[in-house]
């Protein structure tokens, strides 16, 4: 009682530091607010705090609209100008009409039912700041600073949010790419405020160093065990990746059939959305970019293959991550038993595992293996940027690749290239948390942008069914034991996150080699079937 009592009182004050977010890139709620944040800032200003006509052409019919106020501040050659309307639709048309009518150079944005526009400069100073800029800006958290600062909020929360059990259910590190969505969904376009021009590249590039770090390290982990596990259970495998992205894809074909009776959509804008849909509920960025590349080659908006990706992908990773937590639970799980089985030896004692001795003295090039890690990266890098036709390994598939070889040999001559196993795990739940930040909070703003509820339950109908056929198929033709099926389900699903959970789960790192040896087969598969979908129906 006194843990949740705790637990509950630093979310309140991890919930206050996040409060100023609500104020953060958004225009005073009033006249009077606002005319007074212009004269702090030493602007000229003209508050007009009557109602007014307002007149905006739209579709060639002039409309007469009443706006509740104005505020006009300039500074030299900085101005802005924001409009108060009555409701967000007059809004919405006011920033259209504008949107032809002003100069390129003139920022014009909307936030509600306020439009402003004016010089970048006045923006960043009238609009931005309202996050951490006080005490006549002594105090300014904005910029990068904001990114990180943001990246760390996130992660706390996160954590304490995944910490919640629920019948011996939590999200753990998914708990991040909840809240990391919430952000997304509130404080997308705040965020843009802060990092005009490049929040995207931003975003990308958290997301891809967490991405690197944790495949990388699972790849080491996985690396000893792996080649022996991949000789043994070749076959079994590679039907299982097959079966789950197949069965995914079919699914996605009786969907475009199914929806294609009910909307007026042609059919290759259909296609391309569910092609989209099927993407995001693998979670499979190289699909998502196959996809988009095929809805160019036949014509198609390749914008609406984002549209599905979009609305599944939230679904598509917390579903893995649940699927892996509550099967155990329902099948009554003896963890131990299912451990000793994974490792093919006796139950596991719950101690580390011990290294065998060196009968030679390794050459270690640092204490923690760090420049070996940061080797297996630049070589995965360059091997998944290698292009064949519309496939590649990309840097999740050449990063693996790359550090299963180094965690296999372990050395090279007398050159250690293992990290050290605190590294690893560090760098592995590390990387998972500021990957599921990135991703979340980009997908975040894409599923408020492009949310349906029937395209929502397509997408989780996706995820579902090649997850519940792939567990069956494991346990009840293929007699695979338990671990060795969820981490071979995560492989086949391409899913990041689950693998993360399931190793938290299941307390070994042995089912990362089960992930390892069925992805690349799912990777290949799950590129070819997203092309597939817009090529058939497209």
């Amino acid at each position: 009682m006194k843990n949740a009592i705790r637990i509950i009182l630093l979310a309140v004050v991890l919930v206050l530091l996040c409060f100023p977010f609500v104020e953060l890139g958004r225009p005073a709620s009033s006249v009077a607010d606002m005319a007074a944040r212009a004269t702090d800032k030493e602007y000229q200003v003209v508050p007009m705090d009557s109602e007014f006509p307002i007149a905006v052409k739209i579709d060639d019919e002039v409309k007469e609209l009443t706006a509740k106020g104005a505020v006009i501040a300039t500074k030299g050659k900085n101005s802005l100008t924001v409009i108060y309307l009555g409701s967000k639709a007059d809004a919405k048309d006011v920033y259209n009409y504008y949107k032809g009518e002003l100069d390129d150079n003139v920022v014009l944005e909307r936030s509600g039912s306020i439009v402003y526009f004016g010089t970048d400069a006045a923006r960043g100073e009238l609009i931005r700041p309202a996050f951490f800029n006080t005490f006549k800006g002594i105090l300014k958290v904005n910029g990068v600073s904001f990114l990180i600062y943001s990246v760390f909020v996130i992660a706390a929360l996160g954590y304490l949010l995944g910490r919640v059990t629920f019948k011996g259910v939590n999200l753990g590190t998914a708990g991040v790419f909840l809240v990391a969505l919430l952000f997304g969904c509130l404080f997308y376009k705040d965020l843009a405020f802060q990092l005009p021009a490049y929040t995207t590249n931003a975003l990308k590039v958290v997301e891809n160093l967490g991405l690197i770090l944790f495949v990388t390290s699972v790849g080491f982990i996985a690396g000893p065990k792996f080649f022996g596990n991949l000789k043994k259970n070749f076959k079994t495998y590679i039907l299982l990746g097959l079966l789950i992205i197949v069965s995914g894809a079919a699914v996605c074909a009786l969907c475009v059939l199914i929806q294609s009776n009910f909307t007026d959509l042609p059919k290759g804008d259909l296609a391309a959305i569910m092609a989209g849909l099927f993407s995001g509920a693998l979670t499979s960025t190289p699909a998502f970019s196959a996809a988009k590349a095929a809805a160019t080659a036949q014509g198609i908006d390749e914008s609406l293959v984002a549209v599905g990706n979009g609305i599944a992908y939230i679904f598509g990773v917390i579903g893995v991550v649940l699927f892996v937590q509550l099967v155990p639970k329902f099948l009554k799980a003896n963890m131990a038993e299912e451990r000793a089985k994974i490792a093919g030896g006796d139950a596991d004692t719950g101690e580390e595992p011990v290294e065998a001795a060196e009968t030679k003295k390794m050459i270690e090039i640092d204490p923690f293996g760090i420049a070996a890690f940061a080797l297996a990266a630049i070589i995965g890098v360059i091997v998944g940027s290698f292009k064949f036709g519309n496939f590649s390994l990309t840097t999740t598939g050449g990063c693996l690749l790359v550090a299963l070889v180094f965690g296999h040999f372990g050395k090279m001559g007398s050159i250690k290239l293992m990290p050290s196993a605190q590294t690893l795990k560090v760098f592995r739940e590390f990387g998972l948390m500021i990957f599921l930040i990135g991703a979340g909070v980009a997908g975040g703003a894409k599923f408020v942008q492009y949310f349906e509820a029937i395209y929502f339950l397509y997408g989780a109908i996706m995820t579902l069914v090649p997850m519940v056929i792939g567990f069956f198929f494991a346990k009840y033709v293929l007699k695979m034991h338990l671990l060795n099926s969820l981490g071979s389900i995560t492989g086949g699903m391409t899913s990041t996150p689950a693998l993360g959970t399931l190793i938290q789960v299941s307390e070994t790192e042995d089912v990362g080699a089960a992930y390892a040896a069925t992805y690349p087969i799912a990777l290949i598969s799950v590129v070819l079937c997203a092309q597939f979908v817009i090529i058939l129906f497209g």
